[in-house]
């Protein structure tokens, strides 16, 4: 079992509810600082001696004819002058040979995740600072956008729910596993309808048309907007989901992903976006302009993350 266990009391139906779409982001840093915490237990835990009282865990590795003395009752474990565990193994004579080793059992991938995270916490809830900053807190954005889209949304985040309260861990692998690509998804076609307002509020067909030009041009950037602000809750949903489970890496490529997807649309665009939105104010930090310059940093620290867990896994050898 992990050291970092899934964070079922966060996930509840205050910050993920099915009939109310805000996203609560303040849930999101109180599960990056549950998790920090957590580390940095695991950390100190791993440079100090090991006490006696600690509800640990131990590991040796024993022979099959070593362990069927251990049956016999002919090993025995006792703590050294060094504080250090060990197991003894008693002869026919009844005299104790020399100490075997033990270890507490800490998985490998738990000390990466410890690692990782201590590196790039800071950087976390700048990220998520980012991703409430762009909010602008509009209700019900999910009721406008088409139903097929939503109902994807929707069953993605059902389906993490469910598996959250899931006691096999086959099935909740399952289950995760198709909550993100529900999420994945939602987020592919909502980004393909969010690209075709934009074309279209270009297009020659639009700009012809002389019937309520004004009132189309209004209607597409409503759209345009509810697109994007679902698209946002989108990617936090998939980064919370992933942290959770312990995944920093793949939780970082879905902010990069994020970041392409507006150094793709957003940036080229963005000039255009501020002409044709009348809730711009065209000011230097304006909607827009700052949903430009969102999540520069991701790209940097996803590399940061490679040489991390590169260094970590051949350390020892």
């Amino acid at each position: 079992m992990s050291y970092f266990n899934h964070s079922q009391d966060l996930f509840d139906e205050t910050l993920l509810n099915l009939y109310d779409e805000q996203f609560k982001y303040s849930t999101f840093k109180t599960l990056i600082s549950k998790k920090n915490r957590e580390a940095n237990k695991l950390m100190n835990h791993i440079f100090e001696s090991i006490s006696q009282d600690d509800d640990v865990k131990f590991i040796v590795d024993l022979s099959d004819e070593v362990k069927e003395k251990y049956k016999q009752g002919l090993l025995k474990f006792d703590k050294g002058k060094d504080g250090k565990l060990y197991a003894q193994l008693r002869d026919e004579n009844n005299r104790y040979g020399k100490k075997l080793n033990i270890k507490e059992d800490i998985k490998e991938s738990d000390l990466i995740f410890a690692s990782q995270l201590d590196m790039i916490t800071d950087v976390l809830n700048e990220i998520v600072d980012t991703l409430e900053n762009v909010e602008e807190c509009l209700h019900n954005v999910l009721l406008d956008l088409h139903n097929d889209r939503v109902g994807l949304y929707y069953s993605g985040l059902a389906l993490y729910l469910e598996a959250l309260q899931a006691s096999d861990d086959s099935l909740k692998n399952v289950l995760i596993a198709q909550s993100l690509k529900s999420l994945n998804d939602a987020q592919a076609q909502i980004i393909q309808e969010f690209k075709m307002d934009i074309y279209y509020l270009k297009s020659p067909e639009f700009l012809k048309s002389k019937k309520k030009k004004h009132d189309v041009l209004v209607e597409k950037m409503q759209n345009i907007h509810e697109c994007y602000q679902t698209i946002n809750r989108i990617i936090s949903l998939k980064a919370m989901i992933y942290f959770d489970n312990n995944q920093l890496s793949s939780m970082m490529m879905v902010c990069t992903e994020y970041q392409r997807f507006i150094d793709a649309v957003i940036k080229p665009n963005k000039g255009f976006l501020i002409e044709c939105d009348p809730r711009d104010d065209k000011l230097i930090n304006g909607i827009w302009e700052k949903r430009a310059r969102s999540l520069i940093q991701c790209k940097k620290i996803q590399t940061q993350l490679r040489k991390n867990t590169l260094f970590i896994g051949t350390e020892e050898k």
